[in-house]
């Protein structure tokens, strides 16, 4: 697996789903946010990359697969950038 720093655009939301009214300053905060993630691509193809950032590689199991945590999907058409990183592990 690839260990990999990406970044990207992510949707923004209202913190709140109460009903507010959206004048001029409410709609000025409105803007897609950008967003870095670092982690291990699991999977990718041509829409999305699996990345997952925490990962425990030893279990007792001699044949066991990797356990992770904290898994995103990101839409390819949303990154910005990518650098492959040194895995150390």
């Amino acid at each position: 697996m690839k260990l990999e720093l990406i970044e990207w655009v992510d949707h923004w939301s209202f913190s709140d789903s109460g009903w507010k009214t959206f004048d001029k300053d409410v709609l000025d905060q409105v803007k897609p946010l950008a967003i870095t993630s670092v982690g291990w691509i699991l999977k990718e193809n041509d829409e999305i990359i699996l990345l997952v950032p925490h990962q425990h590689p030893h279990t007792e199991e001699a044949n066991s697969e990797m356990r992770g945590c904290g898994e995103l999907i990101i839409l390819k058409s949303s990154i910005t950038s990518r650098k492959e990183l040194q895995d150390e592990l």
